[in-house]
Formats: structure tokens, C-alpha cells, sequence
């Protein structure tokens, strides 16, 4: 990610929701994903799996601070869901539930020791494949964008961590801010307002870079 393009990524504030229609579709995925793993479709069961595993994951890494780890906190989120099918009861989206169950079950994995670090958020920047035709990037390009890395990691690392965690939530899963609400168990007003801090900060911290 250059830093035109981060700069562009952070520029919009606040952002509108998602139109009427795609939370119409959206609403009813979950009610079909809820109906058909309720009553025991082992199919719908495992497209819910393939739609949020991968982002799932890379969610609970930044808590638990291990991949390996991250992978078991969700696939036993996912397993757990399996066995009590038949009560299965979601009130927010499937987004928003199952991104809470596993930040409970992180967070404690965390707290019991079987994870033995502090608490962590990282965001992971890959550098482009330059596409056919392109030029490779010159050496000192390369060390603008390992400059860059370094320090979007590091104006991340210094955010409070449940300002770091709403904006990740936002920025990197794609979270509504209902739903953040939901994840996190704050008001949607208090996730609005830890956006705009970590939006703040990091503008500020990244100043010479934008």
C-alpha cells in the first residue's frame, strides 16, 4: 500500500451505511444461514464458514497475537455454533455475532495464559506483485514503502487499544458501525466517536507521510 493510497483509504469521515437494498440481501442471507444451520444443513453451515472464516481469523490473530492459535479460537467458535445448532439464536447480524463470540472466546484464551503475550493489534501490509508490464520498484521506492510500513504499524501500535480495535473493525473487516457496536458491546455513538480518535491520530502521526 503506498501512502497515496492509505491517505485515500482514511480520507472519508464518517461514512455513509450500506444502501436500503444491500441490508434487505443482506438480512436475508443471515435468516437463511440461521434457518438452514438451525435445522441442521450441513451446506449452509459451511458456506457461513467459507463467507467469514478467513476474516475471522486474521480478526482474532491481532488478539491473540498467533495465526495458528487465531484459526483454533475460530474453527472452535464455529464448532460450537454446530453442536448447539438446534438453539442457535442470533439478534444482531451474523457479521456482528460471530465476530463477538470470537473476540470472547480470544480475549480468553488470552486471560487463561495459553497465550503468554500482551494483547496486540497488527495490521499486515503486503506489497504489490508489480503487474505485467510494469516496472519493478527502484530501491529507493522499496524503502519508501518498508518506511511506511514501519510507521503505519507503529501509529496503529500507539492508538488505546478499543480505539485500535473499532477502527481495525471498521478499516480491515468491513464492519458496520451497528455492528462494531454489537462486537465490541458499546454504543454505536461511542463507535462513531473512537473512529474519529484513531482517524485523528494517526493523520496526526502519519502527517509527513499524507
Amino acid at each position: 500500500m503506498t501512502f497515496d493510497a492509505f491517505a485515500l483509504h482514511m480520507a472519508e469521515f464518517p461514512e455513509p451505511e450500506a444502501s436500503a437494498r444491500k441490508v434487505a440481501a443482506a438480512q436475508a442471507q443471515d435468516a437463511a444461514w440461521v434457518a438452514g444451520i438451525r435445522a441442521g444443513d450441513q451446506r449452509t453451515f459451511d458456506a457461513m464458514f467459507e463467507a467469514h472464516y478467513e476474516r475471522l481469523c486474521a480478526f482474532a490473530a491481532t488478539v491473540v497475537g498467533s495465526d495458528a492459535v487465531a484459526e483454533e479460537v475460530v474453527q472452535e467458535t464455529f464448532l460450537k455454533i454446530w453442536e448447539q445448532r438446534e438453539r442457535w439464536h442470533v439478534t444482531t447480524t451474523v457479521a456482528a455475532y460471530l465476530y463477538r463470540a470470537v473476540r470472547n472466546r480470544a480475549i480468553g484464551q488470552v486471560r487463561h495464559g495459553l497465550v503468554e503475550r500482551r494483547l496486540q493489534d497488527r495490521v499486515g501490509i503486503d506489497h504489490p506483485v508489480p503487474a505485467l508490464g510494469e516496472r519493478p520498484a527502484t530501491p529507493e521506492e522499496e524503502l519508501r514503502a518498508t518506511e511506511l510500513t514501519s510507521a503505519i504499524e507503529g501509529a496503529l501500535a500507539a492508538l488505546p487499544p478499543r480505539c485500535r480495535e473499532a477502527f481495525l473493525l471498521r478499516r480491515r473487516h468491513g464492519l458496520s458501525y451497528s455492528e462494531i457496536a454489537d462486537t465490541m458491546g458499546i454504543t454505536q455513538k461511542t463507535v462513531e466517536v473512537q473512529i474519529g480518535a484513531a482517524l485523528r491520530s494517526l493523520r496526526a502521526a502519519l502527517r509527513d507521510w499524507l
